[in-house]
């Protein structure tokens, strides 16, 4: 079936959706701002919290390889196995049989919000310059200048916005976790709750960054993962109460971006909270189950019929505090809803903030979600009995929440081995399923996690054919048989990038390539496509473009088990020229005294680097010591046509070799960044070498010689900050050694800083590392101990010559 419409439409790169995505909570449920119900069909991928990015890309793509060469045999990179796996054959998964998840809960530890030094671990061999949004490309901050390979990758914090913003292309909403402390690692993972003020603050610069960037994907924030070793409402010792840390994050939302939802934990060891209730259960109610719940007689409390019960919980399972006293003793589990809202006063929440956590005396329009963690025994070391012992459980600790007309979502479960699944399958999944919750889960994981299975092996890709059987039958997916393939028609200019279309019915948007198109997966009936205008820069011609819309939406149908086909005949007119800057950059050379030296037939090379998107790199020689070049601003809105100033980094040598004399780089006297204006300009700019100095900016680095002997020495030293407003946290030196002291020198080993690396070219040693404190990093004025170990033949002693230091 192929049917062909045309519109006038345009597109430059990634267009913002324009639908709306508030959250709220009622009657048990989460609704979007068109009144849906949201099925969560979740699960978690890991990785900020532990690694600097999700967890796989070290051996896997992000998505499918495109056209150029690799070693890798899949044909689905891991984004495509969690939303289509069934588009790729070799994953072994059908419609009848896969999930596409909905939802991903995303853990990080908080520093990666600010983490913006050195540079996340991924397979750079599938990412290709040629096609920068395949594979692993979207992760590339610097391409080859002269090649297809990607020379640098981002920053930690720039992986997890991209990551974000690439959710919100597939659809795929997004709970960000608080998974612990700053520090990346498992061993930051105490169960404690870092500072208040520092918290409110991360938690504060989070909603700003969500709402500025149009995350309208983000459907909430984990308050905090499994805070085991708080109370519900009291400080335990060093720790604040839980409910404490709730409130601060309430009230951050609430002001800065109230329509995000706060999904809360079960806070202390899982039972034994001060202020856990007696709950009194009906003999007649009671199976034995001794390894998840202890059964006593006590009259004091309890009436004639019924036994004390103390029910045990997993880390993040504890909501037992929260029970009606009066009523559990008497049997009956309920939420203590007015004594919960007393206590947020207490930690200092205003009337307006409480009511848009819990709603109003209905709990309608709230945006509170209970979200415990539910293990089997191989993972919490203890699991409840399938049929009652586990009904029992559930309704005691979590399930009364259900009951009161929160939702329930389950932010962790899993299993490792068939005794785990045994207990997923016979003591949780009838439980969800009674209770209306079969949507409402998280599934732990994807990524190496060790005492739980992955969905997708993070180190060859497979997926676990299993647990997609599993979730499938679970969250009983109906999905979609239909096709809708996407083309696009050039409209007689260069146009590139992607289309966001958006079906009308269903308020979905799409990104969809202008260059291979793209196929959406949609239910039968009939349907409206729309695509909105934008502006087009033709960076080989250097003109602008509008690309029009149509005023009329396309109208197709789709039929089960066929594929529609339509035609996008994209249409526009030149408006336009790009704006260009002439740049006149010069390279001054200064003897030892300072005096000018003449650069007359000086040769070299330096690069400006676009801020925009870091991979639009241009290179200029220079001629007598002057560069002249011409560059365009890229920095164009793409729905109003109108340019930004755009921001170039210059990329100059740390040293000059001219006419047998080596000059310095003099940072503080040469322009290192340039403005390219939304108008045409010119632009006149130096840079300072100066032989006999070192070039050093934000930093000093001097070595002394601890120990020599025939063939090797070792140097110890120290690196400072020099800058005086601002911590550093990266850096890079370069050092060299006189050749008549030293025959061969080869680094043997160094100590420089964490993630070190050093690297050897023509003599010169260039060293890169963090700072030990990646954090809080290397204030003004300290220094930083470091070292190396050296070998070759020495005649004498040797000495270090230090060529320049650089610090971010």
């Amino acid at each position: 079936m192929f049917i062909k419409r045309n519109i006038s439409k345009g597109l430059i790169g990634l267009l913002v959706s324009t639908s709306s995505h508030a959250f709220y909570t009622q009657s048990g449920s989460i609704y979007d701002s068109a009144g849906n119900i949201v099925k969560i069909d979740g699960i978690s991928w890991s990785g900020f919290q532990d690694s600097k990015i999700v967890q796989g890309l070290a051996s896997n793509p992000f998505y499918a390889v495109g056209n150029f060469s690799t070693n890798y045999s899949k044909t689905y990179g891991m984004m495509d196995a969690l939303v289509r796996p069934w588009d790729f054959t070799d994953s072994g998964v059908t419609k009848a049989n896969g999930v596409a998840f909905k939802t991903i809960r995303l853990p990080i530890q908080p520093g990666v919000l600010y983490d913006n030094t050195g540079q996340v671990d991924m397979n750079r061999s599938l990412a290709n310059k040629a096609e920068p949004t395949r594979a692993n490309g979207i992760f590339c901050k610097v391409w080859e200048t002269n090649g297809s390979a990607c020379a640098q990758t981002v920053t930690p914090q720039e992986a997890f916005w991209i990551t974000l913003e690439e959710f919100k292309k597939n659809n795929v909403k997004v709970l960000i976790d608080f998974h612990h402390k700053y520090g990346y690692g498992d061993g930051f993972r105490d169960g404690t709750v870092y500072s208040l003020t520092q918290y409110e603050a991360d938690l504060k610069l989070l909603a700003n960054e969500i709402k500025a960037r149009n995350l309208t994907n983000v459907i909430g924030i984990d308050v905090f993962n499994e805070p085991h070793r708080l109370f519900w409402f009291r400080d335990n010792a060093d720790q604040p109460a839980w409910i404490k840390v709730i409130a601060t994050a309430a009230k951050v939302f609430k002001q800065y971006n109230p329509d995000v939802l706060l999904f809360v934990e079960g806070s202390g060891p899982g039972s034994g909270d001060p202020d856990q209730p007696v709950a009194c259960v009906k003999e007649t109610d009671l199976v034995p189950n001794p390894e998840a719940y202890a059964i006593s007689d006590d009259p004091t409390n309890c009436a004639t019929g019924t036994k004390r019960v103390e029910f045990k919980g997993n880390w993040g399972e504890d909501f037992k505090p929260l029970l009606d006293k009066a009523n559990a003793k008497n049997g009956v589990p309920s939420f203590n809803r007015a004594g919960f809202i007393q206590q947020l006063k207490t930690a200092g929440l205003d009337d307006a903030t409480i009511t848009w956590l819990m709603g109003d005396a209905t709990a309608n329009k709230a945006h509170l979600v209970f979200s415990p963690h539910v293990y089997p025994r191989e993972v919490g070391t203890w699991e409840s009995a399938p049929g009652k012992p586990s009904e029992l459980r559930f309704n005691w600790t979590w399930g009364f929440l259900k009951k009161a007309g929160y939702p329930v979502v389950l932010g962790e479960a899993s299993w490792k081995s068939a005794e785990g699944l045994a207990f997923f399958q016979k003591a949780l999944v009838p439980y969800m399923i009674a209770n209306g919750m079969q949507n409402d889960l998280f599934f732990w994981a994807v990524g190496y996690l060790g005492d739980t299975i992955s969905l997708i092996d993070p180190n060859g890709g497979a997926i676990n054919l299993q647990a997609e059987k599993v979730l499938h039958d679970l969250f009983s997916q109906t999905i979609a048989t239909g096709k809708l393939n996407v083309t696009f028609t050039s409209p007689g200019f260069p146009v590139k990038g992607a289309a966001t279309l958006t079906v009308k019915e269903t308020q979905q948007t799409y990104s969809c390539d202008i260059t291979n198109g793209c196929s959406l997966d949609l239910d039968s009936g009939s349907y409206n496509l729309l695509v909105a205008d934008s502006y087009q820069i033709d960076n080989t011609a250097h003109l602008v473009y509008q690309v029009k819309a149509s005023n009329s939406p396309i109208t197709f149908k789709i039929t089960n088990g066929q594929a529609t086909d339509v035609n996008v005949s994209l249409q526009g007119q030149q408006i336009g020229t790009q704006p260009a800057t002439q740049v006149s950059y010069k390279v001054n050379l200064l003897d030892e005294k300072g005096n000018p030296v003449s650069t007359q037939a000086l040769t070299t090379q330096l690069t400006f680097t676009s801020d925009v998107n870091n991979q639009n790199i241009l290179t200029c020689t220079t001629q007598n010591g002057v560069c002249s070049s011409t560059i365009y601003n890229q920095n164009i809105n793409s729905k109003t046509g109108a340019f930004s100033n755009e921001t170039y980094q210059v990329g100059l040598p740390n040293s000059i070799t001219f006419n047998g004399k080596t000059y310095s780089l003099v940072a503080d006297k040469s322009a290192r960044s340039l403005t390219v204006t939304g108008t045409a300009n010119q632009l006149q700019l130096n840079a300072v070498y100066q032989t006999g100095a070192v070039s050093q900016q934000n930093c000093n680095v001097k070595f002394t010689l601890q120990n020599r002997w025939d063939s090797g020495a070792v140097f110890q030293g120290s690196i400072t900050n020099t800058s005086t407003n601002a911590a550093i946290k990266s850096f890079t030196f370069k050092i060299s050694f006189n050749g008549s002291e030293i025959s061969n020198p080869t680094i043997v080993s160094y100590w420089i800083g964490s993630n070190q690396t050093y690297s050897m070219n023509g003599g010169v040693f260039t060293f890169s590392a963090n700072t030990y404190d990646p954090y809080n990093g290397l204030p003004p004025g300290q220094q930083q101990g470091i070292g190396f170990q050296v070998s070759g033949a020495m005649t004498k002693d040797p000495t270090v010559t230090v060529i320049s230091c650089e610090a971010k």
